[in-house]
């Protein structure tokens, strides 16, 4: 089991949400009604599209095929809140997604400091037995009021590590080692998150953000970052409060030598862009408040990978890599209105 047991256990306790806990898996999926995967899970971290498709080599699969699954690669010691939408009534979360979207909020500037503090550190640290194996976090804050005490600059900066074995005992005794997994599956995951905030005054504010993820398992190295900038205006008008977040993704995987099998050297790198700009405008009708939300998203999703075949014959070494499981390549964009009533 994977030191997301936790995270998989809030998913799960959730009516119409599941997770696939895959052992040669890093990472969560999330299901919703059913299904999972893109185009009918949308799964976000900080509003920012994941578009991990991760292949798991095994050669205790049938045949020796590799596993995939797309997932998230998120450190549990950052999450602060999994927000869960059912259906597409989400706006830009629920774009092309069938069953709904899981939307992953990390860490934060006032998730470290208490009210009326400047700076402050936040730090965990957790030891077990049955796969947990041990981890720790610690996230430093600050933040300077400016411009006469209207507003402030902040600014965070959280890092996080992880011990995990893999290894277990069954009935009689025996480690899983002897026949099931091998040292390939220990892995020793790390994290890095910054963020910046600038707001002059009640009615401006910017955020930056950057998280990076490492990890080396199951003979793979595996690196996941993402970066964003947010632009808030909400002015002392109902009819405005806009929202603008340009956002970049990015996750890679690198195998080692023959772990694919028939194929050799196999790299795959998915990168994400995305704009989203929306307003939402609140208005009242005698007793009745409502709000209405406008905006458009504009995303483009790049898969590509290279692999080479051992096979001499150039004929049969084309077909073995045009015709396997290994990831898939290729482009998509999309652009979407949305709208959403309260």
């Amino acid at each position: 089991m994977n030191n997301l047991s936790s995270v998989e256990q809030a998913l799960r306790s959730t009516p119409g949400t599941y997770t696939q806990m895959d052992a040669s898996q890093p990472g969560v999926g999330v299901n919703i009604r059913g299904l999972s995967g893109f185009g009918r899970v949308n799964m976000m971290i900080d509003g920012v599209t994941q578009t991990m498709y991760s292949t798991s080599p095994s050669q205790y699969a049938h045949g020796g095929q590799p596993y995939n699954q797309f997932n998230s690669m998120i450190d549990p010691n950052f999450i602060v809140q999994i927000d869960i939408s059912r259906g597409q009534q989400d706006g830009e979360n629920s774009i092309n997604a069938l069953a709904g979207s899981a939307n992953f909020k990390t860490i934060g500037i006032d998730d470290v400091l208490f009210s009326n503090h400047r700076w402050g550190i936040r730090s965990k640290a957790a030891r077990g037995t049955n796969g947990l194996g041990y981890n720790g976090m610690v996230a430093i804050a600050g933040k300077q009021p400016i411009l006469n005490h209207d507003g402030y600059i902040g600014a965070m900066f959280a890092i996080s590590g992880h011990n995990i074995e893999s290894s277990y005992k069954n009935g009689a005794g025996f480690n899983s080692h002897e026949f099931a997994t091998t040292k390939d599956f220990n892995q020793k995951p790390h994290s890095e998150l910054a963020k910046i905030s600038f707001k002059p005054n009640d009615s401006h504010e910017i955020e930056l953000s950057g998280r990076f993820y490492n990890n080396k398992f199951n003979r793979r190295t595996i690196e996941s970052q993402d970066y964003y900038a947010k632009y808030r205006y909400t002015p002392l008008n109902d009819l405005f409060d806009s929202e603008i977040l340009l956002s970049r993704s990015q996750a890679s995987q690198k195998f080692a030598g023959d772990s694919l099998m028939s194929l050799r050297n196999g790299h795959a790198k998915n990168i994400s862009n995305a704009l989203v700009a929306k307003n939402t405008s609140r208005f009242n009708y005698h007793e009745l408040d409502m709000a209405l939300t406008l905006g458009t998203k504009l995303m483009s999703i790049d898969y590509n990978r290279e692999v080479t075949a051992p096979s001499s014959d150039p004929w049969q070494s084309q077909n073995m890599i045009e015709y396997n499981v290994f990831a898939p390549q290729g482009k998509t964009t999309s652009a979407v209105f949305f709208t959403n009533k309260i």
